[in-house]
C-alpha cells in the first residue's frame, strides 16, 4: 500500500528555461528511476517565450514521494515568477512549497477562526 495524497498548484507570472524543464521532463519518465512516484510523466506547458502556462501530470492523486526532489529541480528551471504546490494527505495532512527562482520555502497550514 502506501500514502496517497491530492495535488494542486498555482502558476504566478512563472518563466521557466525551457531546457531545463525539458532534463526534468526526461527525469522524471525514467521508468528505471526509483526517486519518481507521483511526478512520474510530468510535463510542462509554455508559451514559445517560456512562460509556464500549465504543469500536466498523469494523476493528481498519487504516492507523491517524490515532491522535494521535484521541487529541488523545480526551483533550478525557474527564471521568475513563483509556483505554488500544495498537499492534501488521504488522512487529511496539508503541506507545500513556494518555488522560487533558486529558492523553495516549505509550507504550512495553519488553522484559523473565520469570524
Amino acid at each position: 500500500m502506501g500514502y496517497y495524497s491530492f495535488f494542486e498548484f498555482e502558476i504566478k507570472d512563472a518563466t521557466i528555461e525551457i531546457n531545463k524543464a525539458k532534463e526534468i521532463e526526461k527525469q522524471f519518465t525514467d521508468i528505471n528511476n526509483a526517486n519518481v512516484y507521483g511526478f512520474w510523466g510530468v510535463s510542462f506547458h509554455t508559451d514559445n517565450n517560456g512562460k509556464l502556462l500549465d504543469i500536466k501530470l498523469r494523476e493528481y492523486y498519487a504516492k507523491f514521494y517524490d515532491d522535494e526532489l521535484f521541487v529541488d529541480e523545480l526551483q533550478n528551471a525557474l527564471i521568475t515568477g513563483e509556483i505554488y504546490l500544495y498537499f492534501i494527505g488521504e488522512d487529511g495532512t496539508k503541506w507545500g512549497y513556494r518555488v522560487e527562482p533558486g529558492k523553495v520555502v516549505p509550507l504550512c497550514n495553519v488553522w484559523v477562526p473565520c469570524e
